[in-house]
């Protein structure tokens, strides 16, 4: 209460801690939106470079980090048209046009698909863990690129070895049982000296090359986690990488087909034209709302009635009433029978003087036109309000010519 008698509606100091929370809550919110995706660790279990089970690729990701070329991970499709490498590792039941359209917007530019082969149950008290449950059939991976290229698929047991650049070859699998391959019209092997063992056909590679600079890896044993814990396989995977990139580009781990895809955020798309201005203005406009709000400019405006007091308002809301009502024009009389009230108050008549008397002693006094008795008439038989009107200056402009 203060000491004038009248307590604060609202404590200053609360207001302002209030704004200033509601502010951090709004900040907050913004953040979390637009950058949550990118927190996210991502090891799920599944078959992509954020995994780190055995079919996930998180080994490559610090093998080549270690090695000075640490690969992007992209979360938002804008970011996959890069110069280099770009992986891709769909999962089984990807979408062909989905697929086919991702590649496609590549323009052929070097892209490595690595296909699923190993279908895994998740431990439920483990997270990232996964048990083995077979292979995937190989028309369901056969279906998933079916848009980009159309292939068999088996697997076999084999001894499989890599030569590159005319260095000894390398062996990356070594009496593998169930290495998976690849064969199609539309393919090629990649490596030609001893990708594939004798007893195989030509037709039967791990590598391959569709159109478009689409590089295909049947066996994903090559680059996981799985082909990282073997010396050969890591040393294969290493220089097949070197040879797919472009010299001076970097490799592009895709994340958007394993459901990391980040859409844009608030906070991205209200800091990105068209928007930009609007969100500009919205906060100056904050601003200049806060400002007033904690310094007041003057006294604090009292609360009008909603119906005025005093004679001025009374006459006021009738005059309103009537006009509503357009019965203006049957008020002639009374503002004649006024007008002689007031005349007469000032001539000195009588009080119990009656109004045909006063009427015909204002006419005698009249010694030219108009006389009162015509006015009155004119006013008191008015048809409109523009009669009225015309009546009562009259009558008003005749009473001052008499006083």
């Amino acid at each position: 209460m203060n000491a004038d008698g009248h307590g604060e509606t609202f404590n200053a100091k609360v207001i302002i801690w209030l704004i200033g929370g509601g502010i951090l809550a709004f900040i907050a919110y913004l953040f979390l939106s637009t950058y949550a995706p990118e927190t996210s660790e991502g090891n799920n279990g599944a078959g992509h470079a954020l995994s780190k089970s055995a079919i996930g690729y998180s080994g490559l990701v610090k093998l080549e980090t270690a090695l000075g070329r640490a690969p992007a991970l992209v979360r938002d499709e804008a970011d996959l048209n890069t110069d280099g490498l770009l992986i891709l590792t769909p999962e089984i039941g990807q979408n062909p046009d989905a697929l086919a359209k991702l590649v496609a917007a590549r323009l052929g530019k070097p892209t490595l698909i690595v296909l699923p082969k190993h279908e895994t149950s998740r431990r439920p008290l483990h997270s990232g863990w996964v048990d083995d449950a077979g292979f995937y059939a190989p028309q369901d991976i056969a279906k998933m690129m079916s848009k980009i290229s159309p292939m068999g698929i088996n697997r076999v047991r084999a001894t499989a070895s890599a030569t590159f650049g005319g260095q000894v070859p390398v062996v990356i699998f070594n009496n593998t049982s169930n290495v998976q391959y690849i064969s199609g019209s539309y393919l090629e092997p990649i490596f030609t000296d001893d990708l594939y063992p004798n007893d195989l056909r030509k037709n039967h590679f791990i590598i391959g090359r569709a159109p478009n600079n689409v590089f295909i890896l049947a066996d994903p044993d090559l680059l996981n986690n799985i082909g990282m814990a073997d010396p050969h396989r890591a040393y294969g995977a290493v220089r097949l990488l070197e040879q797919l990139t472009p010299k001076g580009q970097a490799i592009t781990f895709d994340l958007t087909l394993n459901g990391f895809k980040q859409g844009r955020g608030l906070l991205d798309l209200i800091l990105r034209p068209p928007f930009l201005a609007l969100t500009v203005a919205l906060l100056v406009a904050a601003l200049m709302a806060l400002l007033n709000g904690l310094v007041r400019f003057g006294p604090a405006l009292a609360e009008a009635r909603a119906i005025p007091r005093g004679n001025g308002a009374l006459v006021a809301n009738t005059a309103d009433l009537l006009k509503l009502a357009k019965v203006e024009h049957e008020l002639g009389g009374r503002y004649a029978a006024l007008i002689r009230d007031l005349a007469g108050r000032q001539h000195g008549l009588p009080l119990h003087t009656s109004a045909e008397a006063a009427t015909a002693r204002f006419d005698a006094m009249s010694k030219s036109r108009p006389k009162f008795s015509n006015l009155a008439y004119m006013a008191e038989h008015a048809g409109d309000r523009a009669a009225l009107l015309e009546a009562a200056q009259q009558l008003d402009q005749w009473r001052r010519s008499k006083t």
